[in-house]
């Protein structure tokens, strides 16, 4: 044989085996990206599921809420157990029960659950957590007393007319969890889990026997306290051992929750699913000793991680919207809380909020703050002989009126019932007199029939006051003296603005 022709030969042998080895170590890091993509979109796909659940079970809490919240205090009340109003979710197999912890300590209940002796509502987790953040919340995971089931309490806050009653709770069994991680499709090897921060597993598609037993207890795992870190990121990939092999994990933390989800696999598993048919055609290129067969084999295979980017990119958009989706409920749960809902004003909460805020900048601005505080004349002769309905439209139109009249930078809330208040900043009582009067004449000019007022007519009565803030002054002596301006404009006949300098 020529020797040229072996050497050439042994060359182009010695090449592809080098070409092949370098393509097989390439290979392998492919084979772990590609499980990696695949476990992020299938932790991706969990997060839409498990976040349509979440806020499926908020909607059920937030309708009731609405609901509850347009009664009046006694009418909810009448009942302690199988209360009517709290009949919530009885089409949805999960909702366990529903209730509300009164801001007295008593307690109302949709089913016939009587509390023990010297039991307090505002004692519970459930009442402290949700009064503390004044929104809904969702608790921990804890076992249900009634079913023996994994469950999960949603609650919110509660107000009447303005006013703060209680919070709404509802119980939510989690008993299909683990039959929606097994819909998620996963490869030969892989399995998928949901944790509590406290370790508690409440979801296993491999071990559903370990479903309620804690993580950090576990002789399978060699070292569980890896999994309190997990809980201080927003997603991670972690390697750990279940039995003395080595496992790798993608896992995510649930939006509104503190459980974290994993999708998991064997490392050995990785080059089952992705490995074998890459082997065969390295072989193939072996025997052929085909150097552009092994080129192009390198090309297909970066055009296929550039598609599988592709994919990544995609499925991480659809993340995006879930989590956008998500701060569309959280912001519009807190416009809910700050937004009284017939007038769609500020309410009581919001406004002593702000105040508070006012007072404190100006304080330190050495800035003066004025406040116009009013109500309706005769507002409940009105609403005995018209109706409530009409009364209700009295306020909506006269607060439509008002807005028309306000700066833009004007904070304007209703202080509750028919009584309603608006605070400037840096702002002088002269002018906050001025807004008074036009907003006196508007209502007046209105015409809305009121005959048991000596007008004839809907009329109110405003009471006008101007702090510049000291240590030695208080919101409150502001508010009261607003307020004494304003009993003095109906003692001197209604339909007027009392300056409260004058009367202090």
């Amino acid at each position: 044989m020529n020797k040229k022709f072996l050497l050439l030969a042994l060359t182009i042998i010695f090449s592809s085996l080098c070409i092949i080895t370098l393509n097989t170590l390439k290979i392998n890091v492919e084979a772990k990206r590609s499980a990696e993509i695949e476990m992020v979109n299938k932790v991706s796909d969990a997060l839409v599921k498990f976040t349509k659940w979440v806020s499926e079970k908020i909607v059920i809490l937030e309708t009731s809420k609405e609901i509850i919240q347009n009664i009046d205090y006694d009418t909810l009340t009448i009942e302690n157990i199988y209360n009517d109003y709290l009949e919530i979710g009885m089409d949805d197999e999960l909702v366990s029960v529903a209730y509300i912890g009164l801001e007295d300590g008593r307690f109302l209940t949709g089913d016939d659950w009587i509390p023990p002796e010297g039991y307090d509502a505002r004692n519970r987790d459930w009442y402290i957590d949700t009064v503390e953040k004044n929104c809904t919340t969702i608790s921990d995971v804890y076992l249900d007393a009634d079913s023996g089931e994994n469950a999960i309490t949603i609650s919110s806050p509660i107000y009447i007319s303005n006013k703060f009653i209680g919070v709404l709770g509802i119980d939510i069994l989690v008993l299909d969890l683990n039959e929606k991680l097994n819909q998620l499709e996963l490869k030969t090897g892989t399995y998928a889990y949901i944790v509590t921060e406290e370790g508690i597993i409440i979801g296993h598609t491999l071990a559903p026997d370990w479903i309620g037993r804690n993580f950090y207890e576990l002789d399978a795992i060699d070292d569980p306290t890896f999994i309190g870190s997990l809980f201080e990121n927003d997603y991670d990939n972690v390697v750990y051992k279940v039995n003395g092999e080595d496992v790798f994990a993608v896992t995510r933390m649930l939006p509104e929750s503190n459980w974290l989800i994993g999708i998991a696999m064997k490392s050995k598993d990785v080059f089952k699913n992705y490995y074998i048919s890459r082997v065969t055609l390295i072989l193939n290129a072996f025997f052929l000793l085909l150097i552009l067969t092994t080129i192009g084999m390198i090309y297909v295979y970066q055009k296929s991680m550039v598609s599988n980017n592709k994919v990544l990119e995609s499925r991480n958009n659809e993340l995006k919207e879930a989590y956008k989706t998500i701060n569309n409920i959280n912001e519009q749960l807190d416009y809910k809380s700050k937004i009284d809902a017939m007038t769609k004003i500020y309410n009581r909460g919001s406004f002593d909020e702000e105040l508070e805020s006012y007072w404190n900048d100006c304080l330190l601005e050495k800035k003066e703050i004025t406040m116009i505080l009013f109500d309706i004349d005769n507002f409940k002769k009105y609403n005995d002989h018209y109706g409530h309905v009409k009364g209700d439209q009295v306020i909506q139109k006269m607060c439509d009126q008002v807005r028309e009249l306000l700066e833009p930078e004007d904070f304007f809330a209703r202080y509750g019932g028919e009584e309603f208040i608006i605070i400037r900043r840096d702002n002088t009582l002269e002018q906050a007199e001025k807004l008074g009067s036009k907003i006196v004449k508007t209502v007046y000019n209105s015409n809305m029939e009121h005959l048991l007022s000596p007008y004839g007519r809907v009329t109110v009565s405003l009471g006008v006051n101007s702090i510049i803030p000291e240590s030695d002054k208080t919101i409150g002596y502001f508010i009261y003296s607003t307020d004494i301006a304003m009993y003095q404009a109906k003692k001197n006949g209604r339909n007027q603005v009392v300056n409260a300098l004058f009367y202090l």
